[in-house]
């Protein structure tokens, strides 16, 4: 350094002795002397220095760092070679992490929803590619406790209908349901329930004339249907069916269950485990419905449209 060189210039040489080659181009880049030689030989010193530590933070995955040195850097010396090539790099880095930013954020958003909907395994299998991001395991442990409480309730219901508690076993399975209400397990437990409801209510397993008006009902004034606590609908080829229909249905596509409470509408599932189609005034049924007067059924895909009613006497 000489005594006639800009004063930022020994400002500068202690920046670049202390490490901190940024300093150095602040001070050299508010200089009133941009051209002097000094200046300009501090500058390219400095911008070398930050491109070797743009090269470490690369290396490091500090890619925001990185590019904020070269882009300093570039203000001190053309970027050639090398240091166009890390460049290149940082940049090739950065648009893919923000690319798999967006992409977390975009699934992390489907789990909420379906998290959100009940639909917990679906949610946790979304989240299973993101067990490395920290934002994304508030919902995953929300996810396994709400799980874990289901399983609970599923696990007391299960246990209630062995004990013959069918009441008991009718709240955990309510419980169960706000919980996770598409879950396959709840349909079969919904069937289970009704007919024990059924049989701790008064019905027998056999065939009784009507007495009742909830031992009745009329689907539109095509048919009516007597039966004690179990009607099966389907086709001719399904075993057991008591209303065999003519249409795009499975051999056992639905069945009425009467309890205390009145009549409730279960899909089955075919022989592929898929719940047949059914709906309940304009809504695909998840599990078993209960049933009200003038209830609109649809069956299947095709024409098969009842409308449900209990007579009056």
């Amino acid at each position: 350094m000489l005594w006639l060189d800009p004063r930022e210039c020994l400002a500068a040489q202690d920046a670049l002795q202390q490490g901190n080659p940024a300093e150095a181009v602040r001070l050299l880049l508010s200089s009133n002397n941009p051209q002097h030689r000094m200046v300009r030989k501090l500058l390219s010193e400095a911008g070398q220095r930050l491109v070797e530590q743009a090269r470490r933070q690369f290396e490091a995955a500090e890619l925001e760092a990185a590019s904020a040195c070269l882009n300093l850097a570039a203000q001190c010396l053309p970027l050639e070679g090398e240091a166009q090539a890390l460049r290149r790099k940082v940049s090739e880095a950065l648009d893919q992490q923000l690319q798999h930013e967006a992409w977390a954020a975009r699934q992390l958003k489907r789990a909420r929803q379906l998290a959100d909907e009940g639909r917990l395994h679906t949610a946790l299998d979304v989240l299973a590619p993101m067990a490395a991001l920290p934002n994304a395991a508030p919902l995953r442990l929300e996810v396994e406790q709400r799980l874990r409480e289901f399983r609970r309730h599923v696990a007391a219901c299960q246990q209630a209908l062995q004990a013959d508690r069918a009441e008991a076993a009718h709240r955990h399975w309510q419980r169960a349901q706000a919980i996770s209400p598409e879950s396959p397990e709840l349909v079969e437990l919904a069937q289970k329930i009704a007919r024990a409801l059924s049989i701790a209510g008064g019905a027998v397993e056999r065939v009784v004339a009507v007495e009742d008006r909830a031992q009745r009902m009329m689907l539109d004034s095509l048919a009516l249907v007597v039966s004690v606590a179990e009607v099966v609908l389907g086709t001719e080829r399904g075993e057991g069916v008591h209303v065999p229909l003519y249409d795009q249905l499975h051999g056992r596509h639905a069945v009425f269950l009467r309890d205390r409470h009145g009549w409730q509408l279960v899909p089955c599932r075919n022989r592929h485990g898929t719940m047949c189609p059914v709906w309940v005034n304009g809504e695909i049924a998840a599990g078993a419905c209960r049933l009200a007067d003038d209830c609109l059924i649809r069956l299947g895909n095709g024409n098969c449209v009842w409308r449900f009613r209990l007579p009056v006497r």
